[in-house]
């Protein structure tokens, strides 16, 4: 239970550092229906948007 508060926050701070930023650009990404039910599912999961998961999903691959 502690590992998730512990992501929790972490995902957290992510958004937050995101929202803060100006400097957004805008993408489009073609994505197979499954897996954008999947997306969709785990972000109302962990009571994020689908940007703030995609951004963070982004973030955690390329770090």
């Amino acid at each position: 239970m502690a590992k998730k508060r512990v992501r929790a926050k972490i995902a957290k701070n992510i958004i937050e550092r995101s929202k803060s930023n100006k400097d957004f650009h805008i993408i489009s990404v073609r994505l197979p229906e499954k897996l954008h039910k999947l997306a969709k599912k785990k972000a109302k999961q962990k009571g994020l948007s689908l940007s703030d998961l995609t951004r963070l999903a982004l973030e955690k691959y390329l770090a």
